[in-house]
C-alpha cells in the first residue's frame, strides 16, 4: 500500500514536470515566431498599382520612417518602429541592388523614392497575451508607403499596409502572431514593390 507521504511526493514531481513542460513550450513560442505570410495577412498583389511600373526607374531610395505623434510619444512603440525600419531596410537592400543591375544605363537617371509613414501600431507583449489572452485585444500595424518620382517629384501612388493579429489566434499561439506582425509588414511591402516592378 502506498503511503500518503509517497503519494504527496509523486504529486509534487508531477507538478514540477507539468511546469517544466509548460515552460519549454512557452520558450519555443517566444524564440520561434511564425513565418511571415502564414497568418492570412494582407495580399500585396491586391493593393492599388502605382501610376507606372517600377521598372521605369534605375535608382531607389528608402527614406527614413516618419512617425505620427501617437507613435513618437510612446517609448515601446518607438522601439518597435525602429525594429520595423531596420528590417525593412535589410529586406529591400538586396532587391534594390538587383534592380540597379537589370538596366542601369538605358533609362537615363530616374529615382524612385519610397517614403514610409507609420500611422499607428500596437503590439501586445508576450506576458500580457499569455495571462490575459484575447482580453488583451488585437495587435496591429498601420503604415503607408508613398512612392514618388524623385525627392520632390510627382506622386506615383500610396500602398496602405494594414496588418492585424486576431486576439484569439494570439492566445493559442502564446503571442507569436503578435510578435510576427513586424515581419509581416516587411513582407507585404517587399511583395508589393516586387509585384509592381515589371509591367504586365
Amino acid at each position: 500500500m502506498v503511503s500518503s507521504r509517497t503519494t504527496g511526493r509523486l504529486r509534487f514531481l508531477y507538478r514540477i514536470l507539468a511546469f517544466a513542460l509548460c515552460g519549454t513550450l512557452l520558450s519555443a513560442c517566444l524564440v520561434t515566431p511564425l513565418e511571415p505570410m502564414r497568418l492570412g495577412g494582407q495580399d500585396a498583389s491586391q493593393l492599388p498599382r502605382p501610376a507606372e511600373p517600377l521598372s521605369n526607374f534605375n535608382e531607389f531610395q528608402l527614406k527614413p520612417f516618419e512617425l505620427t505623434d501617437g507613435v513618437l510619444d510612446d517609448a515601446d512603440k518607438k522601439r518597435v518602429s525602429a525594429e520595423l525600419e531596420e528590417k525593412l531596410k535589410a529586406r529591400l537592400a538586396p532587391l534594390f541592388e538587383h534592380w540597379r543591375k537589370v538596366h542601369p544605363n538605358d533609362l537615363g537617371h530616374r529615382v524612385l523614392v519610397i517614403e514610409p509613414l507609420l500611422l499607428r501600431l500596437r503590439i501586445v507583449g508576450a506576458t500580457n497575451r499569455v495571462f490575459s489572452g484575447a482580453y488583451a485585444r488585437e495587435s496591429f500595424i498601420e503604415m503607408d508607403l508613398y512612392l514618388r518620382d524623385g525627392p520632390e517629384g510627382t506622386s506615383l501612388g500610396t500602398a496602405q499596409i494594414r496588418t492585424y493579429s486576431n486576439p484569439a489566434t494570439g492566445s493559442w499561439t502564446l503571442g507569436a502572431t503578435d510578435r510576427n506582425l513586424v515581419n509581416e509588414v516587411v513582407e507585404v511591402a517587399y511583395r508589393y514593390l516586387s509585384h509592381n516592378f515589371w509591367p504586365k
